[in-house]
């Protein structure tokens, strides 16, 4: 899977390798794809738009990464994660496109679903 420079950038200092990562607002999954790349051991990818959806389905099977991934189809205001479940939050061009009344609750739901002492990548 091909990974944008943009994406390898946010996460060059990270430690990625093992853990379980969330890519919220998962688009065509180029976080997906980088969070992989940097040794994640599960992505949970996030996005409400099924053709988005569909796109980063056939991504991750054509790379034969999709035992590594799970997509949900959710709002991020409100996802199906449990609490503290995910060691690495990630929202890759995700803040500058939302209405601004929607911010703060997604910020809120990826607070409840990072564990304690987990990682933040916001670009």
């Amino acid at each position: 899977m091909d990974v944008p420079d943009t994406v390898s950038r946010a996460l060059a200092d990270r430690d990625i390798a093992g853990k379980t990562c969330l890519e919220a607002g998962a688009g065509i999954g180029n976080m997906t794809a980088g969070l992989l790349a940097a040794g994640a051991e599960h992505v949970y990818a996030v996005t409400k738009d099924r053709r988005d959806a569909d796109d980063v389905r056939e991504r991750v099977e054509d790379a034969g990464k999709s035992d590594r991934v799970t997509l949900l189809e959710a709002d991020l205001r409100e996802t199906p994660l449990p609490d503290g479940s995910v060691d690495v939050v990630t929202a890759h061009a995700l803040f500058n496109v939302l209405p601004n009344d929607a911010a703060a609750a997604i910020a809120r739901e990826m607070s409840r679903v990072a564990a304690p002492g987990a990682t933040l990548v916001v670009d």
